[in-house]
């Protein structure tokens, strides 16, 4: 039923929990999941403070995505052996480049660890599960 699942992870608890969940689905399909850690940096810093900060802001982005690089092993640890596991980070708002990710990849599922705002501060702030779980084209399975 499930060929490729895509994990996004923030190396949150929720999302550690959720890892676990993500090794059960793939081994029981044999499918192939997408692990991806998206960091948002403000690209808008060399508009706004100049030209010299552009060095700055690249050697962010690289130790973002070295950071990231870093807690996708970790991940495919939790998520088990045995699993075949694709590893991706972004730059990028998260939401939006998961969804991206999605299409790219050509995943049937997406699944996500909660955040476990409540009800109401989810609902004044938003958040990135949200955010997927009304925009994505593929089911999305939010695990707590």
């Amino acid at each position: 039923m499930f060929q490729k699942i895509l994990f996004p992870t923030d190396n949150s608890k929720h999302s550690q929990a959720a890892a676990a969940n993500v090794g059960e689905i793939a081994a029981k399909f044999q499918a192939e999941v997408v692990l991806l850690y998206v960091y948002d940096t403000p690209v808008d810093l060399a508009e706004t403070w100049g030209e010299e900060t552009s060095y700055y802001v690249e050697k962010l982005k690289a130790k973002a995505a070295e950071h990231g690089n870093k807690v996708l092993e970790e991940t495919q640890n939790l998520v088990g052996n045995g699993v075949t596991c694709k590893k991706v980070t972004q730059d990028g708002d998260p939401g939006m480049t998961i969804l991206k990710v999605a299409q790219e990849e050509n995943c049937d599922l997406i699944v996500m660890g909660r955040r476990g705002l409540g009800v109401f501060k989810e609902f004044l702030l938003g958040s990135v599960s949200n955010y997927v779980a009304h925009n994505a084209k593929c089911p999305v399975l939010l695990t707590h």
